[in-house]
């Protein structure tokens, strides 16, 4: 008698943990996405998951671990720039007129040779977390469908990627370490060191604007689903002379306006909004976050008339696309650019693209060109489809 009141208790006990344990998860996790559909990632879903950082099945190698020397995109043209000096946190970050003069040198260079409509210059800042996901971007542009050729040329080859927007690229690494590693692999948000990537960027953009050359300000951990410059060239029309054309945050108040992707146009409203913006982040190092500064001067046409539009979020998205199921996705139009600003930490930018199939290096951190194209040709039949 004794013993089975003993194995009742036990069974008891054993049931109520089981039940309280699948309610808890219920409950507590239903705020997770759902698990995307993976039939446009790869052509046997349950055969093989998505590659990735941290979702890898083919091993994961740390940046430290080895560094692949070849090079695996020949005369890909992409510009790195790496003399800023590293920054010392409790220092104001100065940069240097040598640097300043091969920073505009180069970005002239550029803008005379760029092929891309408006002749735009795209421009980042990166610091030495963001080197993998810029070497993702930098397989995702080059994996784009490049321009239909000139009539009388021949077509293009399969195996040869987007050299107009890759060699229009301008990258600024605050460490020498970071564009060595972007050169040999390529041939969080408040810290102190995003702070001044942040006040690094606003002085760069406003000599870009300065030297009256016209650019596409992005980020590193974007995903680009489609070629935009065409759709970037036609935002500035002769009725609406806009200066700069700004992201969307997908949330409601007084921070509309983000700072994740900025259009630049050759104008001296352009020259007053940007030389305005590192005035005051240079003025005050307690002022941090550029976002209040540009929807400040943005809302108040800042000198007389400064004209700043926006992108629609079904154009230029940000990180609440990667968030949705596929029937949410496919019942909007697909955005040209997703931004993956839902994540502070790198490693979760990381495996969220990842997760969703757009993480296009190789265990080695190479360029994967076929798996890249192979996935934004998928996701462009499937774009279509939604727009109809």
């Amino acid at each position: 008698m004794f013993g089975r009141a003993v194995w009742r208790l036990i069974s008891g006990i054993l049931f109520l943990y089981i039940a309280v344990h699948l309610a808890f998860n219920h409950f507590d996790l239903r705020w997770m996405p759902p698990y995307p559909d993976l039939s446009f990632v790869t052509d046997s879903p349950k055969k093989k998951k998505p590659d990735g950082p941290l979702v890898s099945t083919d091993g994961f190698l740390r940046p430290d671990e080895g560094v692949n020397k070849t090079e695996i995109l020949p005369n890909s043209g992409v510009q790195f720039v790496d003399a800023v000096p590293k920054p010392k946190l409790r220092q104001r970050l100065k940069i240097s007129e040598d640097f300043l003069n091969k920073f505009k040198n180069v970005a002239k260079r550029l803008h005379r040779s760029t092929t891309l409509p408006a002749n735009f210059v795209l421009f980042t800042v990166i610091n030495k977390a963001f080197v993998n996901v810029t070497m993702n971007l930098l397989c995702n542009l080059y994996a784009l469908p490049p321009p239909p050729p000139p009539a009388k040329s021949k077509k293009w080859q399969k195996n040869v990627g987007n050299l107009a927007l890759t060699r229009a690229v301008l990258v600024v690494a605050l460490h020498e370490q970071s564009c060595a590693e972007l050169r040999a692999k390529w041939h969080e948000p408040n810290s102190p060191r995003h702070k001044q990537l942040m006040k690094v960027r606003a002085n760069l953009m406003a000599v870009l604007s300065e030297t009256k050359i016209p650019f596409v300000m992005f980020e590193s951990d974007a995903i680009w689903l489609q070629n935009p410059m065409e759709f970037f060239a036609k935002q500035q029309t002769v009725l609406d002379d806009a200066n700069v054309v700004l992201s969307l945050n997908s949330i409601k108040g007084q921070q509309r306006l983000g700072a994740n992707l900025i259009i630049a146009f050759a104008n001296n409203g352009t020259r007053r909004l940007l030389q305005e913006l590192r005035r005051q982040l240079n003025q005050d190092e307690n002022l941090l976050d550029q976002e209040v500064i540009i929807n400040q001067l943005c809302h108040s046409q800042f000198g007389g008339g400064v004209l700043c539009r926006q992108f629609s979020l079904l154009d230029i998205s940000d990180g609440i696309w990667l968030r949705l199921s596929d029937g949410e996705r496919l019942a909007r139009r697909w955005p040209l650019i997703v931004h993956n600003n839902f994540y502070t930490q790198i490693e979760d930018k990381m495996a969220r693209q990842a997760i969703n199939g757009f993480w296009f290096l190789s265990s080695k951190n190479s360029c994967n060109l076929s798996k890249a194209q192979r996935i934004l040709e998928k996701y462009n039949k499937i774009s279509q489809k939604s727009g109809e």
